[in-house]
C-alpha cells in the first residue's frame, strides 16, 4: 500500500530556498521577462484545440531550435539560445497549439487586442478555478511564441489563399466582394475560436458563410486546421481536406455567420455573426512574411483588399521600375548641396555584378524578373502605369485628388487617407522603396520579415523628381538610409546601428570585418533570431556609444620631405567592447593611433563609409609624390583625426590597411578612396567636392 503513495508538495508554502528546486525553469522564463502563470494558462488554452497539418508538424522543431551566428569580432551572436522560455511550449500538444494560435492573432491584431482576445478565450474555455494571468502577460507570451514561429510566413499563407479566392471569382466571371480582407472585431474573433474549439467533439462541424472578413478566418483555419477544411467560392470547391469538418462558404451574403452543427444535418446549436470593429485601425495588426515572395504577397493582399487582382504583369512592372531607379538613388554622407555631393547610388553599393544581384533579388521578393535594363525611364514608367491600371480597374479614386495615370498628388490633406486609390498608390511606393532596400540585403537561411512597411516612400519622391523636375539623381543622406533600411526590416531603426523585429535581426555587413570592402560593396545581413548576450539574454537593439574626433590641427608629416603614399596615419590597435544598456546593447570602439588612445563612434564611421566614393583610375605612377601644386593645400592625417581644418584637404595615409581606411570615414565628411589613382589626380578630382582623400 505504501508503494502507491506519491510525494506531494504544497508549492504555495515554498520559500525562496524551496523555489531553488525549479531554478532551471525559472531562469529560462525570467530571462525572457515572461510570467510563469501566463505560460501555464496559454498551454491549457492550447489544449482545447486539435491542430493539424504541415504547420503544426513544424512547431516542435521551430520552437526548440537553437542557432548562433557570430557577428565578426564583436563577441556577439544572432540566433536563438538553448532552453529559452518559448521552447518549453514545445513540450506539450497544448503548448504547440497555443503557439500556432499566437502566430495567427499577432499577425491580425495589435498587442493590446491580442491580450484582450486571449483573456476572453481563457475566461470562456478554461475552468473558472484556474488562476488567471493578466492581459499584458498573456500578450507577452503570445508575442514571444509568434516571434520564433513567424518565419513560417502567415502573411504568405494568407496571400496565397487570397489569390486562390480572387482567381476563382475571376474564373466564375463574378465581381469579388470588397470586404473579404476586413478585420473582424475582437469579440467576433473570440467567438470564431470558441466555435473551433468544438472540433474536439467527434460529431461537430463548424460552418462559416459570407464574405466580411472571411479571408482572415480562412487564413487561420488553413494555418491551424488544414486537414479539416473544405472551402468553396460561390459553390465552387477550391480546397478540400480529408475530414471536411470545417466548411467555409465564401459568398456575397451579409453578415458573415459562423455556426457549430452536429452531423446528420441537425440544426446548429451555436450560430454567431461576424461583426466589424468600431475602429479597425485601433486593433489591426500587421502580417509577417517569409522572405521568399514577401513583397509580392504584400501587394497581392493590398490589391485584394479593394477587390482587385495583382497580376504577374504588375509584379514584373515593379521589377522594371526598381532596376531603373537603383542607379539614380544617390547616397551621400553629408547633408549639403546635392551639386557638391558624390554621384554614388545604390547600384554602386552592390558591386561589379549589380545587375545579376538585382535580378535575383527581384525573383526572390517579387517572384518575377525585370525584363530589361535598357528602356528609357519615361517609357518604362508609362508601361508601369498601364499595367497598374489594368490590374486595379476596380480601385476608384474617392478624393478627386489622385492623378489618374501617375503618382498621387503630394500634400493634399487628410482627406486622402480614406481614398482607396491613394492608399494603393502609397503601398506601391512603400513596396518599391522596400524593394530598393532588399537589393542591399544578404539573407542567411529562412527568416521572417515584418509586413509593416513602416519606412518612407522614397521611391515616390524620386519618381516625382525624375518625371516633373527632370532631376537625374536624387540623393539620400546616409544616416537616413541606414535608419530606413533598419526600419523596413525591424519596424524601428532610430538611434541604432542594428535592430531586431523580434523574429530576425539586421545589421551592416561591415560590422563583421571593420574593413573597406575591396569591391566597394555595402550590404546588410538579415539573420534569424535576436542578439544573444551573456549566453542567456536576448536584445533587440545595438547602438554605438557617442564619441567625436576633432579636426587635425597639424600635419602628421612635418618638414619639406616629399609627400608619398604611406601608412603614417594607420592605427596600431582596436579594442571592441560591449555592455548592457536599457533595453539595448552598447558598442564601444577604442583605437590606439599616433600616440593617443581614443574612442570612435562606429555609427558615424558606418554612415560615412556608406558614402565613400572611389576615385577614377589614372595612368600615372601610383607611388609618385604629390606635386608642389597641391602641397600647400593638403594636410597629412590618419585614423586619430582624419578631417582637415577649413580650406584644407586631408590626405589620410592608410596604405595597405583596409581597417584604417574604414575608420577614416565619418558622417559629415565626403571621402574619396584613391584606389588606382595617384595623389595629384586624386587632389584634382577632390577639388570642391571631397574633404578627405583616403590613400590605400
Amino acid at each position: 500500500m505504501s508503494s502507491q503513495v506519491q510525494t506531494q508538495v504544497d508549492i504555495g508554502v515554498l520559500g525562496l530556498k524551496g523555489l531553488g528546486a525549479f531554478s532551471h525553469v525559472l531562469a529560462a522564463i525570467s530571462a525572457d521577462n515572461v510570467a510563469p502563470m501566463a505560460m501555464l494558462q496559454m498551454e491549457q488554452l492550447g489544449a482545447v484545440f486539435n491542430v493539424n497539418g504541415k504547420f503544426a508538424a513544424q512547431v516542435p522543431e521551430l520552437l526548440t531550435r537553437t542557432s548562433a551566428h557570430p557577428v565578426g569580432r564583436l563577441g556577439l551572436a544572432v540566433g536563438w539560445r538553448r532552453g529559452d522560455a518559448v521552447s518549453l511550449m514545445a513540450e506539450s500538444a497544448g503548448g504547440q497549439a497555443a503557439s500556432l494560435l499566437s502566430v495567427c492573432i499577432t499577425n491580425l491584431y495589435r498587442k493590446a487586442s491580442v491580450g484582450d482576445i486571449l483573456c476572453r478565450l481563457c475566461d470562456r474555455l478554461l475552468p473558472k478555478t484556474m488562476p488567471s494571468a493578466s492581459l499584458t502577460n498573456l500578450a507577452d507570451v503570445a508575442d514571444l511564441a509568434a516571434s520564433k514561429l513567424n518565419r513560417m510566413g502567415f502573411g504568405n499563407v494568407l496571400a496565397e489563399q487570397t489569390m486562390r479566392v480572387m482567381s476563382a471569382y475571376e474564373q466564375l466571371e463574378i465581381d469579388s466582394p470588397k470586404n473579404l480582407l476586413e478585420t473582424p472585431s475582437v469579440e467576433s474573433i473570440v467567438e470564431v475560436f470558441e466555435c473551433l474549439s468544438h472540433l474536439t467533439e467527434e460529431d461537430s462541424v463548424v460552418r462559416v458563410t459570407g464574405s466580411y472578413g472571411i479571408l482572415h478566418i480562412l487564413g487561420i483555419i488553413v494555418f491551424m486546421f488544414p486537414l479539416d477544411a473544405i472551402v468553396t467560392v460561390e459553390s465552387l470547391i477550391i480546397q478540400e481536406g480529408s475530414s471536411r469538418r470545417v466548411v467555409i462558404e465564401i459568398c456575397a451574403s451579409e453578415p458573415t455567420q459562423i455556426q457549430v452543427e452536429k452531423e446528420l444535418n441537425q440544426p446548429p446549436f451555436l450560430s454567431l455573426p461576424i461583426k466589424a470593429p468600431e475602429d479597425y485601425r485601433a486593433i489591426r495588426g500587421d502580417y509577417s512574411f517569409a522572405w521568399e515572395g514577401w513583397l509580392a504577397r504584400k501587394l497581392q493582399l493590398e490589391f485584394a483588399r479593394y477587390g482587385a487582382i495583382c497580376t504577374p504583369r504588375v509584379l514584373r512592372a515593379c521589377c522594371n521600375i526598381l532596376v531603373h531607379i537603383a542607379p539614380r538613388f544617390g547616397i551621400r554622407s553629408t547633408d549639403g548641396d546635392e551639386i557638391m555631393s558624390p554621384r554614388k547610388g545604390i547600384e554602386k553599393l552592390l558591386g561589379p555584378y549589380s545587375h545579376n544581384r538585382m535580378e535575383q533579388v527581384c525573383q526572390l521578393v517579387l517572384l518575377e524578373r525585370p525584363e530589361t535594363f535598357e528602356v528609357d525611364f519615361k517609357t518604362e514608367w508609362g508601361n508601369f502605369v498601364l499595367s497598374l491600371e489594368q490590374g486595379r480597374e476596380r480601385i476608384r479614386c474617392l478624393c478627386s485628388n489622385c492623378f489618374i495615370n501617375g503618382w498621387p498628388a503630394r500634400g493634399i490633406g487628410s482627406q486622402e487617407v480614406s481614398c482607396p486609390r491613394y492608399l494603393v498608390w502609397k503601398t506601391i511606393g512603400k513596396v518599391l522603396t522596400a524593394g530598393l532596400h532588399c537589393f542591399l540585403i544578404n539573407v542567411r537561411g529562412p527568416v521572417a520579415v515584418p509586413g509593416t512597411l513602416s519606412g518612407d516612400d522614397s521611391v515616390a519622391y524620386i519618381i516625382h523628381k525624375m518625371l516633373h523636375v527632370g532631376t537625374d539623381t536624387v540623393f539620400n543622406y546616409s544616416p537616413k538610409l541606414l535608419q530606413d533600411v533598419l526600419t523596413t526590416f525591424s519596424g524601428n531603426g532610430r538611434g541604432s546601428i542594428s535592430r531586431s523585429s523580434g523574429a530576425c535581426t539586421i545589421f551592416p555587413t561591415v560590422l563583421e570585418t571593420f574593413e573597406v570592402h575591396p569591391d566597394g560593396i555595402f550590404t546588410f545581413e538579415l539573420r534569424d533570431g535576436l542578439y544573444i548576450f551573456g549566453g542567456n539574454r536576448y536584445y533587440h537593439s545595438l547602438s554605438s556609444t557617442p564619441a567625436s574626433r576633432p579636426k587635425a590641427k597639424e600635419s602628421l608629416q612635418t618638414g619639406h620631405s616629399k609627400v608619398l603614399p604611406s601608412s603614417l596615419g594607420e592605427h596600431s590597435a582596436t579594442v571592441v567592447t560591449l555592455r548592457e544598456g536599457y533595453n539595448e546593447l552598447l558598442l564601444q570602439v577604442s583605437v590606439h593611433a599616433s600616440g593617443s588612445y581614443f574612442r570612435v563612434d562606429i555609427a558615424s564611421v558606418i554612415m560615412g563609409y556608406m558614402g565613400l566614393e572611389r576615385a577614377r583610375e589614372c595612368h600615372h605612377e601610383l607611388g609618385s609624390p604629390l606635386s608642389d601644386r597641391y602641397r600647400n593645400r593638403v594636410i597629412i592625417t590618419g585614423v586619430s583625426r582624419p578631417r582637415a581644418p577649413r580650406l584644407k584637404l586631408a590626405l589620410a595615409m592608410t596604405r595597405s590597411n583596409a581597417a584604417a581606411q574604414f575608420l577614416c570615414c565619418e558622417v559629415g565628411s565626403l571621402c574619396l578612396l584613391l584606389e588606382g589613382c595617384c595623389l595629384d589626380c586624386g587632389c584634382e578630382q577632390a577639388e570642391n567636392r571631397f574633404d578627405v582623400l583616403i590613400v590605400p
